[in-house]
């Protein structure tokens, strides 16, 4: 955490410059660290917000009441002071964005922390620089300033400022006259000067705490600045503490329990008084207490924190009582084995406590509670699925049987069931043959299910039914991959056979190209020769993925580039090799270049020199068009919104992009297209990771452990490695592939450079305070797409989406949509989700709602240009389809 504050109550906030999500809301009890994963954003930001440092929550007389409780914070490089005013939300906040303290297009003008000061002003730490120091530009750039800087001090016209209080030589009684104060800095230090003083001010504190007048408005505060003065003096106060347990004010309740957290070893009732607050009225109060449970050892902890479950549950509680659930988990896990300890019978705390711990010790007991019905039906599901994630062949037989069983047995729930037994990779005991009567289930998701499972368990009778779904090429892409993925799994010389009839050139072309991608996991052999001949007649759709097949394993792409030798392939072809290559992150030299060959390939000159670098940096300030270059960056054939992300729109596998023509100079942009790899930035080195089973994985390292490594491929997907699967690691390039600027005429690469340069700066390319859709996913025109036109009705699973995105300004251009045909023109269908925290009426504002048909959650909504919804906590999915 670069910024980091408490407010009046001791609640913490931070900004986070690890990972660029704005403003962080750490969970309490966890504020220790901010990087160990308890940091939560505060849902009024973009997620690709840009960095921000420094923090500071007003407070005093001096500001006008409008801005008092408002957080500052600055964004370096958008070249501004921001202002949010925080409101509460359950055991949470969210927070919005009002109008800039200080907003400047001044290249130099860099916030990096932020203060108020003993006078009550703001004060603004401006490092003064048009170069910042994150790896975009050489440390030894002349155009450094390594000489100036500025503090910028912020007040109110017409208030007087605030006296600067006198502190160090003030008399006790006075300092802790001190504590009544509204400016947080005289607290702050004049409890600084009485910790300093040490414990002769315990009985001046023990007599202001007398003197307080019960009557006044802030009392139950005051008391509250007096219980942290005796936690600075280490002072236990079991009498103060348990009053301010129960105070009216529950920010004063919660503050308290934070206190006794650090007291627990110390106050004989600590239990007690924490079950008394998991049952508080106020979710914040119960957060605190949830996380309190988390530092203190014993089972009767986590029995005590899995009765919150008894109150409403939002995102901040539940994610703090997982977390104190797996800090706990080495005291209850050991005794629910042993039978000394069952979490009182109850089977949602149960339930709860093995899927935040991810354990399989409480398999048995869920079971008994299942067969002897004391589980709820809506709660059974997920009663099956643990115990399908632990239990042994004759439990997960029992999951079977419950899959088929007819009450209550919706396709979702045997989706859930199928996948949860998938991931167990164990055959269950019973007659799976049964699976048959699921590969003719009307729901696609089953049948792909199945046939996934019937492979996994090698269900030998099913294997030509699965291979009739694989062949089917009127079956939709995903289902046809389920079933190759089953037939994979079946192994053996009839698995080989199976592939080599699917990749067969008599087969459609889509067939054969999912074939021959299992194919090379198998036989790399015999799939380089029927690669060849596909990607000889192939028109360059849908091959990036063959090429991907071979670069990906050991060998492959050596192999694949012997055998295009002499051969001829369409230009479009080759240059999805050569991209697919170079997103890899491997060094496969001799297949770019016999792909080069092949494809008679030219290349556009990357290396400039200075006469050159000044000629273009000239060109892009002289006839660069932004809104030209913002369509080349959206192209799909330069992947750009793949990997990169302008305020949450586009991928999280590059850095965002949000405001880099604020932060980085012309020469930077244009090195940084044609010469990926000469400064990479920070955070974005990738891994090239060999497997035992001949795989080679590139991507950004995401996070690792004991157990696995999650990487981020150029795909924006997480893959999730075993660490015994690792045969070795290299470091690797950059994801961003050299030579993708290669297709691009010079006029193409001078607005492109424009565009980036103009991105965070004041004008039409800053990101603005509105609030809009930025991240969609637009329906594919698939066979069944063209059939849910007939029927008019919700969208349903059946249906293909990839993902769309809002162009800087908000606005989703429908040009770029996939068009389905139906019987009344062409049609648009598009989704987001609106992931609400607090319910209640919020409105969604269109350009125009004409053409426009709607739905929520797939029941159908009158549109209007302002539609206003009620909805409920939870995510909710808003579909739109477009008469065009």
């Amino acid at each position: 955490a670069w910024g980091f504050h408490f407010d009046k109550y001791g609640q913490s906030f931070a900004t986070d410059g690890a990972n660029g999500e704005g403003i962080n809301y750490v969970v309490p009890g966890a504020y220790y660290a901010a990087a160990s994963g308890a940091s939560r954003i505060l849902p009024g930001l973009n997620p690709g917000s840009p960095k921000d440092c420094g923090l500071e929550i007003l407070s005093g007389r001096h500001l006008p009441e409008d801005w008092r409780g408002n957080m500052i914070t600055n964004d370096f490089r958008g070249h501004r002071v921001c202002r949010y005013v925080i409101s509460e939300d359950g055991a949470g906040y969210t927070s919005r964005e009002q109008k800039e303290v200080i907003k400047s297009n001044h290249p130099a003008f860099r916030p990096i922390d932020v203060k108020m000061g003993p006078d009550g002003a703001i004060y603004i730490a401006d490092w003064y620089n048009p170069i910042i120091q994150h790896g975009e530009v050489d440390f030894r750039d002349p155009r450094r300033d390594q000489t100036h800087g500025r503090i910028w001090r912020v007040t109110a016209k017409g208030r007087p400022l605030v006296e600067r209080p006198n502190l160090v030589d003030a008399k006790t009684p006075a300092l802790l006259d001190a504590l009544k104060a509204p400016e947080d800095w005289t607290r702050h230090h004049a409890k600084r000067v009485l910790k300093e003083r040490g414990k002769d001010v315990l009985p001046e504190v023990a007599k202001w705490v007398q003197s307080l007048d019960a009557a006044d408005r802030e009392h139950e505060h005051h008391l509250l600045e007096a219980l942290w003065t005796y936690q600075s003096l280490d002072t236990v106060e079991p009498k103060l503490l348990a009053s301010l347990l129960t105070a009216k004010d529950h920010h004063i309740r919660a503050a308290a329990v934070r206190v006794l957290s650090q007291w627990h070893t110390r106050v004989p009732n600590a239990w007690d008084l924490l079950a008394a607050r998991v049952a508080d009225d106020h979710p914040q109060v119960r957060l605190e207490a949830v996380r309190a449970l988390g530092q203190i050892p014993g089972t009767r902890s986590a029995e005590i924190a899995l009765r919150t479950l008894e109150r409403p549950l939002d995102r901040w509680l539940d994610y703090g009582l997982w977390l104190t659930l797996r800090e706990r988990e080495a005291d209850w896990s050991p005794a629910l084995k042993q039978g000394a300890f069952d979490f009182g019978g109850d089977p949602q705390h149960l339930m709860f406590a093995l899927r935040a711990a991810g354990s399989s010790e409480g398999v048995k007991p869920l079971l008994a509670l299942l067969k002897a019905g004391k589980i709820a039906k809506e709660r059974e599901e997920g009663a099956l699925v643990l115990i399908a994630a632990g239990g042994d062949a004759g439990e997960l037989g029992l999951v079977l049987d419950r899959l088929f069983a007819v009450e209550g047995n919706t396709a979702q729930r045997q989706v859930n069931l199928l996948t949860a037994l998938e991931q167990r990779k164990l055959r269950p005991a019973g007659d799976l043959a049964r699976l048959g009567t699921l590969l003719t289930s009307e729901d696609e998701r089953v049948r792909a299910g199945a046939a996934r499972v019937a492979g996994l368990w090698q269900v030998e009778a099913l294997r030509p039914r699965v291979f009739e779904i694989a062949e089917n090429v009127k079956n939709s892409e995903v289902l046809r991959q389920a079933a190759i993925d089953g037939l994979v799994r079946f192994g053996g010389k009839p698995t080989l056979e199976n592939l080599a009839q699917l990749s067969d050139k008599s087969k459609p072309l889509p067939v054969r190209r999912q074939a021959l991608i299992a194919l090379a996991q198998l036989d790399m052999d015999g799939a380089v020769s029927r690669a060849v001949e596909l990607l000889t007649a192939a028109d360059g759709t849908d091959t990036g993925d063959i090429f991907a097949a071979f670069v990906g394993r050991k060998n492959g792409a050596e192999k694949l580039a012997k055998a295009l030798t002499d051969q001829k392939l369409p230009t479009d072809v080759a240059k999805a090799g050569v991209r697919t290559v170079r997103l890899s992150g491997r060094d496969a030299r001799a297949l770019i270049e016999a792909l080069t060959k092949a494809g008679s390939l030219t290349n556009l000159k990357r290396m400039l020199d200075k006469k050159e670098m000044d000629d273009l940096i000239a060109e892009v300030r002289k006839n660069g068009d932004a809104a030209r270059g913002e369509a080349v960056f959206r192209r799909k054939d330069q992947v750009c919104l793949k990997c990169h992300g302008v305020a949450g729109a586009g991928g999280q596998v590059g850095p965002d992009l949000t405001s880099i023509g604020a932060s980085a100079q012309i020469d930077y942009l244009i090195e940084a297209i044609l010469l990926p790899n000469k400064v990479i930035k920070e955070g974005f080195h990738t891994l090239v990771i060999s497997t035992t089973q001949d795989k080679i994985i590139t991507g950004i390292k995401v996070r690792e452990n004991k157990t696995e490594l999650v990487l981020r491929d150029a795909a924006d997907q997480e893959i999730v490695i075993p660490i015994k699967e690792i045969e070795s690691r290299a470091n690797g390039a950059s994801l961003m592939p050299e030579g993708l600027s290669d297709p691009l005429t010079r006029a193409e690469l001078v607005d492109l450079v424009r565009f980036l340069s103009e991105l965070g700066k004041v004008g039409p390319y800053a990101v603005t305070q509105n609030r809009p859709v930025r991240r969609w996913q637009a329906m594919q025109a698939t066979p069944a797409a063209k059939e849910w036109l007939g029927r008019a009705a919700p969208p349903d699973a059946t249906l293909e989406w990839e993902a769309a995105y809002s162009m800087v300004s908000g606005v989703l251009p429908l040009d770029a949509l996939p068009r389905v045909e139906g019987k009344n023109g062409s049609v648009a269908v598009v989704r987001f989700q609106l992931d609400v925290s607090t319910g209640g009426k919020l409105k969604l504002a269109f350009n125009a709602a004409t053409g426009l048909t709607g739905w929520v959650d797939g029941a159908p909504v009158t549109m209007s240009d302002a539609l206003t919804l009620d909805l409920k906590p939870g995510l909710h999915t808003v579909t739109l389809a477009i008469d065009l």
